[in-house]
Order: C-alpha cells, then sequence, then structure tokens
C-alpha cells in the first residue's frame, strides 16, 4: 500500500479526508498537519508516497512545503488543492513538479480519479526500478560468468582473449595464486566432503575465485588486488587453507595436502602457477600425507619434454575412455618419447612417476608410487605397465557395478548440483570416464542423455518455485542453473508450452 499524508489548515477537510475509504484505493492514511512547516517536519519523519496539500496556508504555503520536500523526498508526489480564485498558484505548482491538483471543494470521484493515477505512476516507476535492478544483477553475473570461464580457460592453457580483452574485462586484478588440492584417502565420500568445504572457502574467502575439478583433485584460483605484495598472498593462501584442513579433519576425521604456487601478475602465467601447485602436492603426497607446502624457486621442476603433457593427457583419456588397446599404445609413446630425449635414466623415473601420480589421482588407486622412487626406468617399466593394467582391470570391474546405478548416480548428481554450471563434462570429469563413453552409458540405461535430464530437473523445481514463491522470473532463473533470463523463459515455454509468467498465474 502507498502512504499518504494530509496538510490542510481546515479542520472539515481534514475530517472528510480521514473519512475516505484509503484501503480501496491501496493507499493508507499515515499523518496530518494544518500548516506546511509542521507538515514538513512530519513528512521528514514518515516519508509519505502521496502528500496532499493545500495551497494557501499560514505560514509555510502549500508550494513552498512542495518546493522543500522535493528536495528531501524526490520520489514522492505532491497533490495541491486549489480554489477557481487560485489558478496562478495551480500554475506554478505545476512547474515546480507538483504531480497534480484538484479543485476545491473535492468530489470523492475527483479523488478517487486521482489516486488512481498516482498509484498507477508509482507503480510504473516501481516496476521499471525493479527491472534496472534485476537487469543490472544480471549484468554482473554474467560478467562473473565470463570472467569464470575466461579464467577456467586459462587455467587450462586455453586463451581465447588477449592483453586488450584482459583490461576490458576487469581480469587483471593484480597477484594470481593457484593451489592444487587432494585428499589423503581414498573413499569417493572424502571427495564429496572435501569438495563441500572449499566450496565454503571460496564463498568465505573474498580472493578465491575459481574452484575446479580436475582428474580427482582440486584447484583453486586465488586473485588479490594490486595493493597485496605477493609473498602476503601467499602467506594468505597458506593461512587459509591450514585452517580448511583444521576443520575438515575436526568435521570428518580425514586429512587432505596441498601445493601452492608462486605469485604472479600475468594471467598468461596460469597454466604453470597451477603446474607449480602440482608439483609442490605430488611431492606431498610422496613425502607425507596431511600437508600444505608452497613452490620456492630454488625447486627445481622437471624437464618437460615438447610431446610429454600431451601424450600423458592421451593416457589418462585412454584410462577414462576403458580403451585398453590405446592405454597400452600410448604407454609406449611415451616411453619412446623419454628415452630417445634423454640418457639421464633419473629424468626418466621423474617423469614416469609424474604419470603415475597423475593416474592414481584419476582413478582414485592405492598405487605406492615411493616403491618406483629410487629405481632406474629399465628396472620398473613392466612393473608399471602391469601397475596399470591392473588398475584398468578394477576400472572394469567397478565398471560392471556402475552400469547397473548409473540412473541412480546420475539423478542425484543433477538433484545435487542442478542449479550449478554443471554439464556431462563435469559428471565425467567426477567419474572419471570419457565424456562420450558416459553420454553412451547414460543414454543406454537412462533412455535420456544427460541435457534432457537436467533441463527437466530444473523445469519442475521452476515450477515448484514459480508456485510458492513470489520471486521474480529473473532470480527463479538463477536459482535454478540459468544465468539469462531470456534463455530461461524459452526454455520453459519449450517444456510446458507456457511461460513462466502464464504458467504462475495458473495457481489462481
Amino acid at each position: 500500500m502507498y502512504r499518504v499524508m494530509i496538510i490542510d489548515d481546515e479542520p472539515i477537510v481534514l475530517e472528510g479526508m480521514r473519512m475516505f475509504p484509503w484501503k480501496n484505493e491501496n493507499c493508507t492514511l499515515v499523518g496530518e498537519a494544518r500548516d506546511g512547516a509542521d507538515g514538513l517536519a512530519l513528512a521528514k519523519k514518515l516519508m509519505p508516497d502521496i502528500v496532499f496539500t493545500d495551497i494557501k496556508m499560514p505560514g509555510m504555503n502549500g508550494l513552498e512545503f512542495a518546493d522543500a520536500f522535493r528536495e528531501i523526498h524526490s520520489n514522492a508526489l505532491v497533490i495541491v488543492f486549489t480554489g477557481y480564485s487560485e489558478f496562478s498558484y495551480a500554475q506554478k505548482a505545476l512547474r515546480i513538479g507538483v504531480f497534480d491538483f484538484l479543485v476545491k471543494p473535492v468530489s470523492v470521484g475527483a479523488l478517487r480519479a486521482v489516486l488512481k493515477k498516482a498509484s498507477e505512476f508509482l507503480d510504473v516507476r516501481s516496476m521499471e526500478g525493479r527491472r534496472t535492478r534485476e537487469l543490472t544483477d544480471t549484468v554482473k553475473r554474467m560478467k562473473f560468468a565470463v570472467q569464470e570461464q575466461l579464467l577456467s580457460d586459462a587455467l587450462r592453457g586455453v586463451f581465447k582473449f588477449d592483453k586488450n580483452t584482459v583490461s576490458a574485462g576487469d581480469l587483471n586484478v593484480g597477484y594470481f595464486v593457484v593451489a592444487a588440492v587432494s585428499g589423503d584417502g581414498e573413499k569417493k565420500l572424502e571427495t564429496y566432503l572435501l569438495r563441500d568445504s572449499l566450496l565454503k572457502v571460496v564463498k568465505n574467502a573474498n580472493e578465491c575465485n575459481l574452484l575446479r575439478f580436475e582428474f580427482e583433485r582440486y584447484v583453486l584460483l586465488f586473485c588479490f588486488p594490486h595493493e597485496t605484495e605477493a609473498e602476503r598472498c601467499r602467506k594468505y593462501v597458506l593461512q587459509t587453507l591450514e585452517e580448511a584442513q583444521l576443520s575438515v579433519w575436526k568435521r570428518f576425521n580425514f586429512s587432505f595436502s596441498a601445493g601452492i604456487s608462486l605469485a604472479d601478475d600475468d594471467i598468461f602465467s596460469l597454466p604453470q602457477l597451477k603446474r607449480q601447485a602440482l608439483q609442490v602436492l605430488r611431492n606431498n603426497l610422496l613425502h607425507g600425507k596431511n600437508t600444505v607446502s608452497r613452490f620456492e624457486r630454488k625447486d627445481t621442476a622437471p624437464i618437460v619434454f615438447a610431446d610429454f603433457e600431451t601424450q600423458k593427457i592421451q593416457i589418462l583419456s585412454a584410462i577414462q575412455a576403458r580403451d585398453r588397446v590405446l592405454l597400452m599404445s600410448e604407454f609406449e609413446k611415451l616411453l619412446a618419447t623419454l628415452t630417445s630425449n634423454t640418457g639421464n635414466s633419473e629424468q626418466v623415473c621423474e617423469n614416469i612417476r609424474d604419470v603415475l601420480v597423475e593416474v592414481a589421482f584419476l582413478t582414485n588407486s592405492d598405487m605406492c608410487i615411493g616403491d618406483y622412487v629410487g629405481k632406474k626406468a629399465a628396472d620398473y617399466v613392466c612393473e608399471v605397465k602391469d601397475e596399470l593394467l591392473r588398475i584398468f582391470h578394477r576400472l572394469q570391474v567397478q565398471d560392471g557395478e556402475m552400469k547397473r546405478d548409473i540412473a541412480t548416480i546420475v539423478e542425484n548428481y543433477i538433484k545435487e548440483h542442478y542449479a550449478e554450471n554443471i554439464s556431462l563434462t563435469t559428471l565425467s570429469e567426477r567419474l572419471c570416464y570419457n565424456t562420450a563413453y558416459l553420454s553412451k552409458l547414460i543414454r543406454k540405461n537412462c533412455k535420456r542423455n544427460f541435457m534432457d535430464i537436467l533441463i527437466r530437473t530444473r523445469m519442475e523445481k521452476a515450477k515448484e518455485l514459480l508456485h510458492t514463491t513470489e520471486e521474480t522470473i529473473s532470480r527463479i532463473a538463477a536459482k535454478v542453473g540459468y544465468n539469462d533470463e531470456g534463455y530461461f523463459i524459452t526454455a520453459f515455454k519449450k517444456e510446458t508450452g507456457c511461460s513462466p509468467a502464464d504458467f504462475r498465474l495458473r495457481r489462481f
């Protein structure tokens, strides 16, 4: 309801206005005064939406009141009472921004008409203001989503922008620090609990902008303002993760390890920072669990050959695709690359151990990497092959079990994460599957593809919110995983045959 105030020096006018059925016009009478000065003092306290005032009053008149109150509450509407002999006042009233005027004596019909006009004006302005706020919120969310995607791509070494884009997109924020985190145990439940704990780190630490799940470990990106010193950035990340480590141990009784990169102010250095964090994390897992350590420049990184990273990814992809022949083929290629590029047996061992750690992360395996430390490459190549085949066989056994439960797994994953930016790719990473293989598995066992299940779940939740809340369409769209309100409306129409607004009206 709109709040109304009356200012008039005639008691009979005040009495008549009190008797008017304000509620019928979506208004409520909140105060009255007999002159402009008292009216201004009262209006400052009450801040009404609509003020009716007489033009001619002792002391401060209605026009002086309107001019003064406009400085305090520019959105309020002032409507003045005037007589036929006071037309010159009425002209001046309109010039100073008075909304309308009524000629005395005022009839009930005239009062209703001007209230209707004022209410409609306020309604439209309120809707425009709300729409502007919603559009502003949408732009902010879209900008954040774009920044998040650019940063995520940059971490993977994919740069879809140049230096100019970085400045325009407010990505040149100062220092970047990357942390790699992995649970010390082998249970899937620990991975999920760790994820929830790290999400709280992202939520509570303003500097933490991104959390990615890659091959059974988490990668966090911290962004700091320019005025923060590089070493302070790293100390902050160290302290934040140590506090999270303590919290996880107290709440869930399991531990995790983490590696922290150097701080760098160049977004194009993010892939290198991620490698630093992963290198420290691998060392932690080799030499002791429940450790958070920082990369130091004196640490000598292993030599990485031109094709090594590509071939390592091919091995991991072969495991995800459950392709035994491809796995052995890529492993032989890797060995050929390593042995042909260096005669340093220790360096070959270091790179093979790097692959084994990646496989252990990806498959949540219990292989003891320490067994391979100190051996020559030729002495344990056969052991490594056997280890990979053993892991492959275990995954095949797990596949047989998971195929029976895939429908439940997919349904539960979507129900838990439908409001997030999820896709078949995020699920395949979580389950350690090749995307194409998982897609075929879901379609065969669920009779629908992943996106169909996701959209159906989001639409059902949207229907529930439309019928049980007064949330705006834009907010509901965001709550069910859509940053673009227009895209949500299109998807909703396609699913239900009507717009969200029309669907909401059906509850009446």
